[in-house]
């Protein structure tokens, strides 16, 4: 039984000896044991009465205290396997009470018919079938593995099949061949004998194979009640067997006798005992034919036995020789029975394994499994998160460009996004831009334009390029457009910054008019735009260094000029320039800074000659 959290943690909780002190039924079982053990060795009563005492009144009064001590408590017995444990040993007590009620009838051996003699023996029969099925119950290896319906139903039949074939081979052998020999009583105690001594192993395996305190104290009690009884049967097979009955082995098997009732009773008692909490072993491998009831090798061990028992029965003269061949011929029909019932088993647990592994390979594959769900939702997470960061830090640096950052979908020009800069630039706010196309808001100042710059997306994934565009005013603006096709959904889209270079290409526009009036002047003429490039580079200044006009022009300044001295708004200069081929030209001359470009570039008309 599980016990409270108060008996887990305390100290003083009683000890399993103080629990049978104070247990009313152990104690009368004690004080029974006592007034019988007085009564037989004070010389009170005379021999017959003795005999009635010892071997009728004794029983019955201590099966009666047996089965009341199994009764106590059995309603607070959850667990399945201990309850089918304890109900098996109540229901082999009660055949053994039955069997002790009906002797009890009879005062004398010679008074009781041959009927009531055989229905004590098939009573004493059921009451070893039981008491073996209790103990193949194995309750204390609990929810370690629970056998399937076939297998359950095929505990009782071969508990039985060992039991009432080793009931057919001693005393019903003797009974329909040679009853004298069952009159005498040796074949019930050869039975007898034989039994105990197989549950009792059984028991002290069970005691040293659980690891349960509350399983130890039981297995060993009934372990002790069971060696008590093999050695009262022993003295009596021996006093049999050498026709003496001397009052010394008479008081040793009484004592013998009674000393298992108490040991019975203990052991039901100990049941309820508040034993301290243990956690549960560690994990061992589980061997099916341990779980399994009627064990496999408990029907190999009698498979054994039997020929064991029959030739050395017969070796040294125990067995009448009048029924020897009816019990070889039992022997070899009860054999090929216990072989089927073993060769079920066997299959039973070839099934058990099959299955078992066959599971585990389910498990191991759901496992697996789910170790890459588990894991690829880890890095949907981690992605969606990085995602998310990453999208925030886009959105912060999508509002914050000074420059027009916009998304539309390339086939038509649907505005999905545009940042704020589009006020400036465009003079459209970005709430008039969103869900309109390109054409519904005229952004592009030519149609044709935008067809050649969407031919070139398509054709190479980008372009950077200057184009024309239109304000909401109806001004024409040129802009440094550059532009990457992506998906979205599976659509492709534009994500696009469009620089406003209107002032700077005005400049470089009047730098460019101006430079055509002096093209003819003696000297080199080139412009200089905002941003540090050759946007003007004349015949004179080609034939002076070299370098044709399509070369330079675009180029950034630096490229060709070296050593020049760049003046603050206008004034002579002098510095060096490349010459196409190798070496450099000195010139000087005259830069003029024409107009600020609104940009914070300053694009200038250079005017030299060389040195």
């Amino acid at each position: 039984m599980p016990t409270s959290a108060t008996q887990r943690r305390d100290p003083g909780a009683p000890t399993p000896w103080r629990t049978l002190r104070r247990d009313p039924i152990f104690g009368l079982a004690l004080a029974v044991y006592a007034v019988t053990a007085v009564l037989y060795l004070a010389p009170v009563l005379e021999s017959g009465q003795l005999a009635y005492v010892s071997r009728r009144v004794g029983p019955l009064a201590f099966l009666t205290l047996v089965l009341l001590a199994l009764a106590a408590g059995s309603s607070r017995i959850r667990v399945q396997e201990e309850r089918e444990f304890w109900s098996d040993l109540t229901l082999a007590f009660g055949c053994w009470w039955i069997a002790a009620a009906a002797i009890l009838s009879f005062p004398s051996a010679t008074g009781k018919p041959f009927a009531v003699d055989l229905a004590t023996s098939v009573l004493y029969a059921l009451y070893y079938v039981a008491l073996m099925m209790a103990v193949e119950r194995q309750p204390h290896r609990r929810h370690r593995w629970r056998p399937f319906t076939l297998e359950r139903r095929l505990a009782w039949p071969t508990v039985a099949a060992v039991a009432c074939g080793l009931f057919l081979y001693f005393p019903f052998m003797a009974i329909g061949f040679a009853p004298e020999i069952y009159a005498a009583g040796l074949p019930d105690l050869c039975l007898f004998l034989t039994l105990d001594g197989y549950l009792s192993l059984r028991l002290v395996y069970l005691f040293r194979a659980t690891r349960s305190r509350r399983w130890r104290h039981v297995y060993g009690l009934l372990a002790a009640a069971t060696l008590a009884v093999l050695g009262s049967d022993a003295v009596e097979a021996l006093a049999l067997a050498t026709g003496e009955r001397l009052w010394r082995w008479d008081a040793v098997a009484n004592l013998l006798l009674y000393l298992p009732y108490p040991l019975f009773v203990a052991a039901a008692r100990l049941r309820h005992h508040p034993f301290p909490w243990e956690p549960p072993p560690a994990a061992s491998r589980i061997r099916l034919e341990d779980n399994l009831p009627g064990p496999l090798g408990q029907t190999m061990t009698f498979i054994l036995l039997f020929p064991l028992v029959h030739f050395g029965g017969y070796a040294l003269g125990t067995f009448e020789a009048e029924i020897r061949s009816h019990r070889e011929l039992l022997l070899l029909a009860w054999l090929p029975i216990l072989g089927a019932i073993a060769w079920i088993q066997h299959r039973l647990l070839d099934n058990n394994v099959a299955e078992l592994q066959e599971e585990r390979r389910r498990t191991e594959h759901a496992l697996h499994r789910t170790q890459k769900d588990l894991r690829l939702a880890y890095e949907r997470q981690h992605t969606d998160e990085l995602r998310r960061a990453g999208d925030e830090r886009f959105g912060k640096a999508f509002r914050a460009c000074p420059d027009v950052m916009a998304i539309t979908r390339l086939a038509d020009g649907y505005i999905v996004a545009v940042n704020d800069s589009c006020r400036r630039v465009l003079g459209w706010t970005p709430q008039e831009l969103v869900g309109h196309t390109t054409a519904e808001r005229s952004i592009w100042a030519s149609r044709a334009e935008r067809d050649a710059v969407v031919e070139e997306l398509r054709r190479h994934g980008r372009i950077t390029a200057e184009v024309a565009f239109r304000h909401q005013s109806g001004e024409e603006r040129r802009g440094l457009f550059s532009a990457r096709v992506t998906d979205i959904d599976g659509e492709p889209h534009l994500f696009s910054i469009t620089r406003d270079v209107t002032a700077s290409h005005q400049s470089d526009q009047r730098l460019r008019r101006r430079a055509a009036a002096l093209e003819q002047a003696a000297g080199a003429v080139w412009t200089v735009d905002g941003e540090g490039r050759v946007s003007f580079w004349n015949e004179a200044a080609q034939a002076t260094f070299g370098w044709p006009a399509e070369e330079v022009e675009g180029s950034p300044a630096a490229e060709v000029l070296t050593g020049v001295e760049v003046a603050d708004g206008h004034g002579a200069f002098r510095g060096q320039v490349r010459v196409r081929g190798g070496g450099t030209a000195g010139v000087e001359g005259l830069e003029i800074a024409v107009a600020d470009a609104g940009d914070g570039g300053r694009p200038r008309l250079v005017i030299c000659r060389t040195i």
